[in-house]
């Protein structure tokens, strides 16, 4: 028989758990989104939408690290970035795409989603990298955390 110590349940951060579930079901759902929207406007299931979002964040950390700019200033240029290559994407590869067969969209961005990631390693590398904070300090560790006890 499994038996908890009282202490661990009262001890647990559940503000902080509750904030972390609701921050990563957002994604979940921007993501889930962001799918049903490109299939819906352009009838193709694409695998390339993670490697699009890659490729836009490493964009946002060049302009953040390398050229020393304003988190302000670099998401704006970042959502900027992102729009155009999603259309230049949609002009160039999507529409080209016979939908005759389900198998040949797949195909196509999955293969496309192998360019993107090729493409970044061979930018930006392969290491694992910090994005810089878009705040100037560190939040005070006085508290304990987001926790109802």
């Amino acid at each position: 028989m499994l038996s908890v110590e009282p202490d661990i349940l009262t001890d647990l951060p559940w503000g902080q758990l509750l904030v972390n579930g609701l921050a990563l079901g957002s994604l979940y759902a921007l993501t889930a989104f962001g799918i049903v929207l490109i299939f819906k406007t352009t009838r193709v299931i694409t695998f390339a939408q993670g490697e699009t979002a890659m490729f836009s964040t490493f964009v946002a950390f060049t302009l953040l690290t390398a050229f020393q700019l304003p988190f302000a200033v670099a998401f704006v240029l970042t959502m900027l970035f992102a729009g155009v290559f999603g259309a230049l994407i949609e002009r160039v590869v999507i529409r080209r795409i016979s939908t005759t067969t389900l198998l040949n969209p797949v195909i196509v961005t999955v293969g496309l989603s192998l360019i993107l990631l090729g493409a970044a390693g061979w930018i930006w590398g392969y290491e694992i990298r910090t994005f810089p904070t878009p705040w100037s300090a560190r939040p005070s560790t006085s508290a304990r955390s987001l926790s109802a006890s």
